[in-house]
Parts: C-alpha cells; structure tokens; sequence
C-alpha cells in the first residue's frame, strides 16, 4: 500500500529525491524561518477557530498575537537563519499586520465546523491520501497559507490538488487563505476551482515514481537552494554538484 499526503505529493512534484530523504529518515537540518513562522500562524489562526467552534467568537487579536508570539520565541534559538536574507523581527512584523487584516477583514464570516481534522481516502486498490484540513465550514474547505509572496491561481496547482483532494463530494467552495510574511502586511482570500482530473494525475504520477523509486533530483527547481532544502547537504554527498546558496 502507498500512503500520500498532499505535502508529500508537492514534494514529490518539486524533487522527487527530498521526498526519498524524508522517507529514509536521513537527517535534515534545522527547519528555516519561513517554516516555523508558517507553523507559528497556524497555531495562532487555529486557536481563534477552535474558540470560535466552542463559542461562536473569534479570539481577541491579542490573544492569536499572544500565541503567534509564544510559538516564534519558543522556535527560534531552534531554527537555520540565512545571513544577510532572513531577518525574523522584519518577518513577525509584517506577519503580525497581515494577521490583523486577515483578522478584520475575512475571519468574521468564516465559521468554522473542523479544523485540523484527520483525511483519509482511498482513492485506489493501493494508494491511499492521509492528511491534515486546516479548515471546514459548512460551505468551504480553506487552506490557510503563509507566503513570502502573492499566490496566483494559475502557478498554483499543488494548493489546488489538495484542496481537490479534501473536497471528496465535489460540493464545496475551495479557498486559500494567504497571510503575506514580507512587505507592508496583507491578507488575500484565492478562490481556487475543484480539478479532479489534475489531482488524480499528481497522485498517479507520484505513486509511479515510488513504485518504481525512480527518485531524482530537480537543480532547476527555484526551491533547490540551501536556505529552502533541508537536505541539501545529502544531496551533494549522495548526487554531487552544487546546490546553489
């Protein structure tokens, strides 16, 4: 049986080689900024539905900035900072302005029935999807992203895949719900459209290359860089060459 999630079919689409990493457990480094401050929002988001789902209210926007901040002060001695690019006070600035509009602006009309709730669908005799949805209210599934820059639709089929794939009745609006981490602040609510055909070609594609561990390397991927691979040290060691800084 082939077990998948939706993170594992973007990896597997971006290189299919970090994906063997991360399966053989070979020791990857420390997460990045961009990685625990994405974790960070999450938890702060997710406490303010899980009240809400109690309650019927959204936490006070001092309470998610409370838990924003635990989460980032917790993780940072703990996270690989790239000099001269990654600047943490700049990134839970802007993070904590975005949050605040996202806050105001959208968070009132969402009503949330489950959020983080285990998915599990077998969509073959011997491929199965497990993951985690972020967000479920009776008419939508959303995914809560945090991006360093503005997500387009169109450049956006891995989001779309798993929205799809959470979406088993076909039935639901699908959103991606973007909080910017760089710039002045802003949050985005994309509308993405429910693509069965694309998504049961990722995971078909995905479950191919397992089957057959066919697992290469993708140099020309723009997140094959040092800051953004964990593994890039193995890389070097098992393929050679250079992975670019």
């Amino acid at each position: 049986m082939i077990y998948l999630s939706p993170s594992k079919l973007a990896t597997i689409d971006k290189c299919s080689l970090a994906y063997w990493f991360d399966r053989t457990k070979a020791k990857p480094l420390l997460p990045n900024l961009p990685i625990i401050n994405g974790r960070a929002i999450d938890k702060a988001i997710g406490a303010s539905w899980e009240n809400k789902i109690k309650t019927g209210e959204d936490l006070p926007f001092r309470r998610i900035q409370e838990y924003y901040m635990s989460s980032m002060e917790s993780s940072l001695p703990k996270t690989r900072l790239t000099p001269g690019v990654d600047d943490p006070k700049a990134t839970m600035v802007t993070s904590i302005m975005s949050m605040k509009q996202y806050y105001d602006l959208y968070m009132p009309d969402i009503h949330p029935i489950n959020i983080q709730s285990r998915v599990k669908i077998q969509v073959s005799e011997d491929i199965i999807i497990r993951g985690n949805l972020d967000c479920e209210t009776e008419i939508s599934i959303r995914d809560l992203k945090s991006t360093s820059k503005p997500i387009y639709p169109d450049k956006a089929k891995n989001y779309q895949n798993q929205l799809t794939i959470y979406n088993s009745s076909g039935k639901k609006k699908l959103y991606i719900d973007a909080v910017l981490t760089r710039g002045p602040g802003k949050a985005e609510i994309i509308e993405m459209e429910h693509n069965q055909e694309q998504a049961m070609a990722a995971i078909n594609k995905a479950a191919d290359i397992i089957r057959n561990e066919s697992y290469k390397p993708n140099r020309e991927s723009p997140l094959c860089t040092r800051r953004w691979c964990p593994h890039w040290q193995n890389c070097e060691e098992l393929v050679g060459g250079t992975v670019k800084p």
